[in-house]
């Protein structure tokens, strides 16, 4: 997984972001550059929905919200689903 986690609007390309798609990885960023108009909600994780604040603070506040949002209720949920699914599919009685 790929945790990008830029101010919107200063992401800058997104290279990094490109290149773990490419390797089988996975994303987990703010919807700023590529990311925001990649992003299909299947296709990886986002924080936040792509808002901007004036203030820093309540910026960065948001978006950490958002980041434990998505880890809990978003990523270990899969997570867990898909190691349930392959326990039980080598026949672990999970």
């Amino acid at each position: 997984m790929w945790l990008n986690t830029p101010r919107r609007p200063l992401e800058a390309s997104g290279t990094s972001g490109q290149k773990i798609v490419l390797n089988g990885g996975l994303n987990l960023s703010v919807l700023d550059g590529w990311w925001a108009e990649a992003y299909d909600g299947s296709n990886g994780f986002a924080i936040g929905a792509g808002e901007t604040h004036t203030s820093t603070e309540i910026h960065d506040t948001r978006d950490a919200v958002a980041l434990v949002r998505v880890l809990r209720d978003r990523w270990c949920r899969a997570t867990i689903s898909a190691t349930v699914t392959a326990c039980r599919g080598a026949g672990s009685p999970v």
